[in-house]
């Protein structure tokens, strides 16, 4: 995820309209794609955090309101559970 993130995060660096799709569309079949996969392979198993896998989508799939809301669930689940403050975070700075 990580990996797709700052791959998404470099296409902002390019200007031309067409070389941008052109790479976000690689990006997105080779770390976009498959992260969904094992994240969604994932939340069928048994998670201590449900929740906080859920948003790991939402926010891949740039549902920023539903990974915002699935953090907080995670947030009040697990108090403890310091990644799902780090997806509010990154959610929120997806949305930036």
């Amino acid at each position: 995820m990580e990996i797709y993130r700052a791959k998404v995060e470099a296409l902002k660096r390019i200007e031309d309209k067409a070389r941008r799709a052109a790479k976000q569309a690689e990006i997105d079949a080779v770390y976009r794609a498959p992260a969904l996969e094992h994240l969604r392979k994932a939340s069928g198993s048994r998670l201590e955090h449900p929740a906080y896998v859920e948003g790991l989508i939402a926010l891949t799939e740039e549902r920023h309101d539903d990974a915002l809301t699935l953090a907080k669930r995670a947030q009040d689940e697990a108090p403890w559970f310091y990644d799902a403050t780090v997806l509010e975070a990154e959610t929120h700075f997806a949305m930036g």
